[in-house]
């Protein structure tokens, strides 16, 4: 866990200011293809992480992690993030993953092996749903500054 939290935090310390720079017309355009705006995509990490909070803290206190399904549009649908002001999205997006750094920090490694069921997936251990959130991050901030070397 020390080293996903090690590569998370550099990801969101590097990034951060990157993002901090984008202007608030540019993040609410939506790129042509894409399926969301900067906005709408960086109110899907927030969603993202919102989620594992429940995942880290709940790992810390129970043998069992089963989630209900996450339906991403939706959620960022009826959030409407795309009306948020962007500078608030990027700070609660880096405070609720610097809080998550924290948390992912004191997780016990015997925690690491414990199942997790979310929706109808296949269980998958608490640690590969840790990399996974990482892979998730990293995916979609190259998104948001394509030339960050996630």
């Amino acid at each position: 866990m020390q080293e996903t939290s090690d590569a998370l935090a550099d990801l969101v310390e590097r990034s951060a200011p990157r993002l901090r720079a984008i202007a608030e017309g540019n993040a609410a355009e939506r790129p042509e293809g894409d399926y969301w705006s900067p906005k709408e995509r960086l109110g899907h990490l927030i969603d993202a992480a919102a989620n594992h909070h429940q995942h880290l803290v709940r790992a810390m206190l129970d043998e069992l992690l089963s989630f209900p399904a996450y339906d991403h549009g939706a959620w960022v649908e009826v959030q409407k993030f795309q009306d948020a002001p962007w500078v608030e999205l990027v700070e609660w997006w880096l405070l609720l993953n610097r809080h998550l750094i924290r948390i992912m920090r004191t997780v016990p490694e015997e925690k690491m092996g414990l199942p997790c069921l979310i929706g109808r997936s296949k269980p998958v251990t608490f640690e590969k749903l840790n990399a996974d959130y990482f892979k998730l991050v990293r995916r979609h901030i190259s998104q948001l500054v394509p030339d960050e070397q996630a």
